[in-house]
């Protein structure tokens, strides 16, 4: 990680971002083998989503509620790379 600041913009967002993982969610950590990792993430977004959104809803910022989804799905794009690194070469698999 030291030399991530050499490496193009196209190489450092492939590193930093998994797009599938952004698309599909819990689904690719589910075709990954990490599923205790996407019912963790999953429970907790939906759960935070619930919440903030109708926290929201209720002081009249709807839309800002109804954005929050992406928030989500960026978790798992962001996420996807680092917990599959985890599982693979670390051998944690665990629920954290």
């Amino acid at each position: 990680m030291p030399n991530l600041k050499a490496l193009s913009f196209g190489e450092r967002f492939k590193i930093s971002f998994n797009i599938l993982g952004f698309l599909l969610g819990p689904l690719y950590y589910l075709a990954k083998g990490m599923w205790k990792k996407a019912l963790s993430y999953f429970g907790a977004g939906l759960l935070f989503l619930v919440l903030a959104g109708a926290a929201l809803d209720l002081v009249g910022q709807g839309k800002v509620a109804d954005a929050l989804g992406y928030g989500l799905a960026a978790l798992f794009g962001v996420r996807a790379n680092i917990d599959y690194y985890k599982k693979m070469v670390l051998g944690e698999n665990g629920w954290w």
